[in-house]
């Protein structure tokens, strides 16, 4: 600033000159051009950056999280298959609880959105009893490296075709290309698949029926994914969401739990078996909400590539901790179905802007 002190004039650089805006030298003029944008676009990039490698990290954990609950599944095919789920879901009932009273605590108010909670009701349940017992149940016949590609191979050709059939949306022929090499693995995994007892002949199981469960758990998972989606986009909060699926599928296959097996069978579950399926529990819910969160901080296509590791990860763990019998359609479905999940994209665009549902990014 200039002063005059003693009748001679002084100029003094305060410290807002120093400041970026303002730097000494420039008084009443104007900044150097692209200066500050240029250190604007350094910090943008650098923001980038650290987004990108949470979201990388976010999307690592979701896919080693699901792959570790598929693992403890896994090991659970001697159990019956809707106890399992039912048992899985507590973790996240527990996680929703205090999630929920501490929202209120803070003054936070949820939706009541009538047609969300309902359809989060309703698919939900679809999700915990098509989605969730039948992938259980089939992978007690086919095992854990044909179940998991074929189910995860039934999520991406369904989810593009709800999108054409409910919001209008265009799909690319890059979408239609990765549909195709997805419904090819799918063929080849089920082509001369032995089933992992062959006791299960007996009682009547079929690999065709296990691969028929898989592709209608990929169906139900995708519209779950639409269900969430929704219910999120209408104001519906995310522990409220998962407390509305975790409760309300709680509820529903204890009761068919209760009424298949009995009070009996259900105390009398071994405690590793216990210990299993609420292990199983717990990775299912930290990887879903890591997976939730590496999709908002990167994009689809991406933590689709991340997400392609699910499969291959499924594969090699049900061959070398299962003694799954590998082939070689097996090897070919799995890499099909990997190239397929990278090919994938987000639908082109919508004809109808304010349609009512969105698909899960």
């Amino acid at each position: 600033r200039t002063r005059s002190v003693k009748g001679i004039r002084v100029e003094v650089i305060v410290a807002s000159d120093l400041l970026l805006d303002n730097p000494p030298g420039c008084h009443g003029q104007k900044p150097v051009q692209g200066y500050n944008d240029a250190m604007n676009g350094l910090q943008q990039d650098n923001t980038a950056r650290r987004l990108l490698l949470i979201g990388t990290l976010c999307g690592a954990v979701s896919a080693f999280g699901y792959s570790a609950a598929n693992i403890f599944l896994r090991r659970l095919v001697s159990c019956d298959p809707t106890w399992v789920s039912t048992v899985k879901s507590v973790p996240t009932i527990l996680l929703v609880i205090p999630w929920l009273l501490l929202r209120r605590r803070a003054g936070m108010k949820e939706s009541r959105h009538r047609r969300s909670l309902l359809i989060l009701l309703v698919t939900g349940l679809a999700g915990s009893l098509m989605g969730n017992v039948a992938f259980q149940w089939s992978l007690g016949v086919v095992g854990l490296a044909v179940a998991v590609p074929v189910c995860f191979g039934s999520m991406l050709v369904s989810s593009p075709l709800l999108s054409r059939a409910v919001l209008g949306e265009v799909i690319s022929r890059q979408t239609i290309l990765a549909m195709s090499i997805l419904i090819l693995s799918i063929i080849l995994l089920s082509a001369w698949v032995k089933p992992i007892d062959q006791a299960q002949l007996v009682s009547g199981r079929s690999v065709l029926t296990a691969i028929l469960l898989l592709c209608m758990a990929g169906i139900a998972y995708t519209t779950l994914g639409v269900g969430i989606r929704y219910g999120l986009d209408n104001g519906v909060s995310l522990p409220a969401t998962l407390g509305i699926i975790s409760v309300s599928g709680f509820l529903f296959l204890g009761s068919l739990s209760l009424r298949s097996i009995g009070w009996a069978e259900m105390l009398s579950t071994e405690p590793q078996d216990l210990l299993d399926m609420l292990l199983a529990g717990i990775f299912n819910a930290i990887a879903f909400l890591s997976l939730t969160r590496a999709i908002q901080l990167t994009s689809v296509t991406y933590v689709n590539l991340i997400n392609a590791s699910q499969v291959a990860i499924a594969a090699l763990c049900g061959v070398v901790l299962f003694n799954e019998e590998p082939t070689l359609l097996m090897a070919i479905g799995v890499i099909l179905t990997i190239a397929g999940l990278m090919l994938m994209q987000k639908p082109a665009h919508r004809r109808d802007k304010d349609a009512s549902l969105v698909l899960p990014e």
